[in-house]
């Protein structure tokens, strides 16, 4: 069974990325609808969220992925922690934006991405989506 989904783009208003508040969104895919739940720190921006359930070599099959692209907002080069815990998942998932560099961080204004995979074969009802600066 082909479980492809259309990506999702969801940009967030300036005062809710500063407020560092938790906001549900609603995902458009084929399937159900995901409610996403935002925490970013107020020195980053979320600029786009994909997800999708496709093969991963690693795995050896179909996982859920998210494309997490992140916008470095502050007046400082800064590396981001990007975490993902989808409902019903074992446990969260996290990756480092940028992964690499020398020093490995984001210059101001500049855009980041990474792939997060999660073994889950399914799309959940609800997603947490947590940018927090990487010590």
């Amino acid at each position: 069974m082909n479980w492809k989904i259309k990506s999702i783009v969801v940009s967030m208003a300036l005062g809710l990325v500063f407020s560092g508040l938790m906001v549900v969104v609603p995902g458009e895919a084929l399937c159900e609808p995901v409610a996403i739940a935002f925490q970013v720190d107020p020195g980053s921006q979320v600029t786009k969220l994909d997800y999708d359930i496709k093969y991963w070599k690693p795995a050896n099959k179909e996982c859920l992925q998210f494309n997490v692209t992140i916008k470095n907002i502050s007046d400082k080069p800064e590396r981001f922690k990007v975490t993902v815990k989808a409902e019903g998942a074992p446990y969260p998932v996290s990756a480092l934006v940028p992964r690499t560099g020398k020093p490995p961080e984001l210059e101001p204004q500049k855009e980041g991405s990474t792939t997060i995979p999660l073994y889950y074969d399914k799309l959940p009802k609800s997603v947490f989506v947590g940018v927090e600066k990487a010590e």
